[in-house]
């Protein structure tokens, strides 16, 4: 397979475009959208970073390389993306050994694999096909703060299967999951330099976040990484954070803020569902197995598959529009969080009506992708109550545009 690279103004069909906009903003790296002619075995094409794609979408982002001749009008973003570059997965610290052929190296949890995230991973790309090494994204599990504060431990945006999906999309070669021991969160940021950037992956350069932390207490920082760079001859950039507009809420209408795991987790928690989707560039999602639930909304006229959630956040108890993906095909669903307060129960439940779809989801791993919020859990007077406001929540979610 030909290596990945950006695509140059003189590639047939490509169009550069470095300031993409998505919901009225800038993603801040570059991206390139395919636009007319025939693009050659061993170009570059890429899966979109937006997560919900427009009708006939020939707008890409992070690259990837097709391995078969395609004409432009035919391609849409989910044309392209069974063409995708496989990443490896290193399992545990000790297996990892990239001393000989170095590469770009980014370090965090990358939960979420926000937007701020995805910067980080445009420019380690960018470095990693300018000197022909892999990007390599070293990367904690559980979450460190699950072993330093197992009291509070945060839940996650994403499953490990979805960050993987992530990264894979945001074009990272290897991705090394460090096992969150004690032993090796209170290695000292000096040691942790040499005992393991050093010793385990010796990069060319390191990319980071502006205010990144490493070693026992987050006493390292990025000036730690630069100071040590010339003994052992690696490069290090420090990447700006990706700044979003909030529009709601007790954080302020109008408030630009750093995005940041901890700024999507508190917006998901908040039923703000599409503010989250604009800090991650994609719709916020939650995946799991279908189960049996009480099968109450089937004899009111609205089956809903109810999933199975582990560790994910899950949102502020409402309704949602949403979409899942059923057998390769994408239908609208009306999404309920909550305890069916009508029904006087007790236990959370996420579950989900798919408009248009009678058929038996049981035991299929679904995704659902919240797209909006419509209204807060209500505890109805009586049954037709609630069947008729069901019946307004589906026709809403039919009419809106997503």
């Amino acid at each position: 397979m030909s290596q990945c690279r950006w695509p140059h103004e003189s590639d047939v069909g490509w169009d550069l475009n470095p300031y993409l906009q998505y919901r009225g903003e800038t993603l801040g790296f570059p991206v390139c959208s395919l636009h007319s002619g025939k693009v050659e075995p061993g170009s570059c094409v890429a899966k979109s970073q937006l997560g919900a794609y427009p009708a006939n979408s020939k707008v890409f982002c992070s690259i990837r390389v097709i391995t078969k001749p395609v004409v432009a009008e035919s391609v849409t973003a989910k044309s392209v993306i069974g063409d995708i570059k496989p990443v490896n997965v290193v399992e545990g610290l000790d297996n990892a050994n990239l001393t000989e052929s170095r590469c770009i190296l980014t370090i965090g949890n990358f939960d979420g694999v926000h937007r701020g995230h995805q910067r980080i991973l445009a420019i380690g790309r960018q470095k990693a096909d300018d000197r022909g090494v892999p990007l390599v994204v070293m990367t904690f599990e559980p979450h460190p703060l699950a072993i330093l504060n197992p009291a509070n431990p945060p839940r996650r945006i994403a499953s490990v299967e979805g960050k993987l999906e992530q990264l894979q999309a945001c074009g990272v070669d290897c991705v090394v999951i460090a096992k969150s021991r004690p032993e090796l969160l209170q290695i000292e940021a000096v040691a942790f330099i040499e005992s393991v950037i050093v010793a385990r992956f010796h990069p060319v350069a390191i990319v980071e976040g502006f205010n990144f932390g490493f070693g026992k207490g987050r006493t390292g920082s990025g000036e730690t990484l630069k100071e040590f760079a010339g003994k052992w001859d690696y490069e290090v950039e420090l990447v700006e954070p990706f700044n979003q507009t909030l529009t709601g809420g007790d954080m302020g209408d109008g408030e630009v803020t750093r995005t940041s795991s901890s700024l999507i987790r508190r917006l998901i928690t908040e039923g703000r569902v599409s503010e989250a989707a604009d800090g991650l560039g994609r719709p916020f999602s939650l995946d799991g197995p279908v189960v049996e639930g009480s099968k109450r909304g089937r004899t009111i006229g609205f089956p809903t598959a109810n999933l199975a959630i582990s560790d994910q956040i899950i949102p502020a108890d409402g309704v949602y529009a949403g979409r899942v993906a059923i057998d390769g095909t994408e239908k609208k669903c009306a999404i309920s969080i909550g305890s069916t307060p009508t029904f006087d129960g007790h236990v959370q439940q996420v579950e989900a009506h798919v408009l248009d779809f009678d058929g038996d989801l049981y035991g299929q791993h679904l995704k659902l992708e919240f797209i909006e919020h419509v209204r807060e859990q209500t505890k109805f007077s009586s049954i037709d109550a609630l069947v008729n406001q069901i019946k307004t929540d589906v026709e809403f979610v039919r009419n809106l545009q997503y």
